[in-house]
């Protein structure tokens, strides 16, 4: 026996899955009030040009040059 129906007993979309009316959705009490005392959020911070990293970086390998070829 095939576990599908004929179509004459499916039944038609909206009744297998009903939609449930649109309600706008709402802050509990509660939930509002923690939401006011939470820190604001600060501006983003504004990336730094990676020239810094970049200075760092040719420095620490300098220095490790340096050490390993026998400088110090």
């Amino acid at each position: 026996m095939s576990r599908f129906k004929p179509s004459v007993h499916r039944r038609p979309i909206a009744q297998r899955f009903p939609v449930a009316p649109h309600r706008e959705r709402m802050l509990s009490d509660r939930a509002y009030v923690e939401l006011g005392r939470q820190t604001p959020l600060h501006d983003v911070p504004k990336p730094r040009p990676p020239y810094l990293e970049a200075l760092a970086t040719a420095v620490a390998f300098a220095f490790l040059a340096y050490l390993i070829l026998g400088g110090a």
